[in-house]
């Protein structure tokens, strides 16, 4: 049986890798569209960019010549087929995780959307990290095709150790099951949107005017560096710096504001026991 958490989180850039001001404006753009008219993209799984997605399970291929590449590490073209015609959407249970916040969200320019995961909490599995991949045997040609809707879902659900600190879950869909590549959510599914510290005032005047038409809250990230904590605060909220610790400061705003603490939404679920409850059922499951 899996467990799945209640809140799930997604990172977003606001911000390209080489400065590009037109690349930039459609990238706010597209997120602004997606929130308001409550879209989630869901990525096409024959162009992720990890070369390893998909080699997870290996499904043996017994077709003639695949044994060869196979022997000398390589996974063959027709053992990568049966990946195609799905949509991907990633999530993960980390929302103040400086490696993605770096990554994801291109140093603290982008956002981290916060989502209620009931909309898609019976398509949502956990990624399992694996330092080797997970040979099965056994398959001719066009069982492949018959049966990818089970093949595709477990090999695109194991990864590499390396990404563990992700701890991401993902929704495998087939492409007929979605709106041109999107899936469609109901107002209060996207509860919030955090956005990084180092994204452009205007840019977060267009994310609050998008989040106002699905009522969802806005806050922004609050690096304390002498704790190594990410905080993460209602947009608005400055701290007085007069002695009163943060959290007091936080509570008095919020009451003040008719705001929310984003910890107390979110559960603080990461470290709570129920959390150890539900990895230690999911590794049972796989088992």
């Amino acid at each position: 049986m899996q467990y799945v958490p209640r809140n799930l989180y997604r990172y977003r850039p606001l911000k390209s890798t080489a400065p590009d001001k037109e690349v930039e404006e459609n990238l706010l753009n597209r997120l602004c569209s997606e929130i308001a008219e409550r879209r989630l993209f869901a990525s096409d799984t024959s162009k992720l960019n990890d070369p390893f997605e998909g080699a997870g399970v290996v499904p043996y291929v017994a077709s003639m010549g695949s044994s060869i590449p196979m022997n000398l590490g390589f996974l063959p073209p027709s053992g990568r087929d049966y990946t195609h015609g799905f949509r991907l959407i990633s999530m993960t249970e980390r929302y103040d995780s400086p490696q993605m916040w770096a990554h994801y969200a291109t140093g603290y320019c982008g956002v981290c959307l916060c989502f209620d995961t009931s909309f898609l909490e019976r398509r949502l599995d956990a990624v399992r990290y694996s330092d080797t991949p997970i040979m099965e045997g056994g398959y001719r040609a066009d069982d492949m095709y018959l049966r990818r809707g089970e093949i595709a879902p477990a090999a695109l659900l194991v990864k590499q150790g390396a990404w563990a600190y992700e701890q991401e879950w993902r929704a495998i869909i087939p492409e007929e099951e979605t709106e041109q590549g999107f899936v469609r959510y109901e107002v209060g599914d996207l509860w919030a949107v955090i956005v990084g510290h180092n994204t452009p005032n205007d840019a977060k005047a267009a994310i609050r005017k998008a989040c106002e038409k699905v009522g969802a809250h806005l806050y922004v990230t609050a690096p304390q560096e002498l704790r190594y904590r990410l905080g993460v605060w209602p947009e608005g909220f400055h701290p007085s710096f007069d002695g009163r610790a943060i959290e007091q400061e936080l509570d008095e705003y919020c009451e003040r504001n008719g705001a929310e603490l984003f910890e107390r939404r979110a559960g603080e679920w990461r470290n709570s026991m129920e959390q150890a409850k539900i990895r230690v059922l999911n590794q049972m499951s796989t088992e």
